[in-house]
């Protein structure tokens, strides 16, 4: 299972901001290049600030890379000259040798890095979807080990499976890390079902021997879905699971008679 946008709502909220406000204009026009919740959130958040504030600028930006899963990666002009600028979660500031002081915060949190140096993060937090309590209390009796697999942060991850129950779960995993944790169970000889609703979700659920997203995901994710669920109700899923059992009994029946 994925987490963001399957197991929770997917929209987040801003409740914590902890970065200049000399670089809003900068973070809007960077979050604005990116189809992701967070960056929708952070987007929706700030436009209203930037609107009623007076002679703002933003910086040029030169080069633009999306890291699926992690962040991106930008390069800006400055008064100094060009500088690269990092907005992302805590394993591509890591991956950059960018030293982060250490937050441990319940939700999402994306850090900014301009030149090498540390500048803020911002919080985000999300909301679990109200069927999904009942959805893996149900879907535990009839599935023999239910993990998640996520990109968010360890805690937000951590506190998600211990509110559901949930004994197995990995997080900071990219969207390739996802398909090798989907191929190391295939190995092993299970059948493993996956569900998740966003552009990082479509090479785990094309890995998956069943790929499992709804109607309010990505249209990558649509299209690599085996089932999609038209009413974005997890309870759906049981519902599919049920149905395919009595379809085949029916076709087993039909073998033997």
């Amino acid at each position: 299972l994925d987490k963001t946008g399957t197991l929770t709502e997917g929209k987040f909220l801003v409740r914590e901001i902890n970065i200049d406000t000399s670089y809003y204009p900068l973070l809007f026009a960077l979050e604005k290049q990116v189809n992701h919740p967070l960056a929708k959130s952070i987007v929706s958040f700030l436009k209203p600030i930037l609107a009623n504030a007076q002679n703002y600028e933003i910086p040029e930006i030169h080069s633009f890379k999306a890291f699926p899963g992690k962040g991106l990666l930008a390069n800006i002009s400055t008064d100094s000259g060009t500088q690269t600028v990092l907005l992302g979660n805590l394993q591509l500031l890591n991956n950059y040798q960018i030293s982060i002081p250490i937050h441990e915060k319940e939700g999402s949190m994306v850090y900014l890095a301009i030149g090498g140096e540390y500048k803020g993060f911002i919080l985000l937090a999300d909301a679990l979807r109200t069927e999904s309590f009942e959805f893996i209390s149900k879907l535990r009796k009839i599935i023999p080990k239910i993990t998640i697999l996520s990109g968010d942060s360890a805690l937000p991850v951590r506190l998600t499976a211990d509110t559901l129950h949930i004994n197995s779960y990995f997080s900071d995993l990219s969207p390739e890390e996802k398909v090798i944790k989907i191929k190391e169970a295939r190995a092993k000889g299970n059948i493993v079902a996956m569900v998740g609703d966003g552009i990082n979700d479509s090479l785990s659920l094309a890995g998956a021997d069943v790929s499992i997203s709804h109607t309010e995901a990505e249209d990558l994710s649509l299209e690599k879905a085996d089932v999609v669920l038209t009413s974005g109700n997890l309870n759906g899923i049981l519902y599919s699971i049920h149905s395919a059992k009595k379809t085949r009994q029916v076709i087993l029946q039909n073998i033997i008679i």
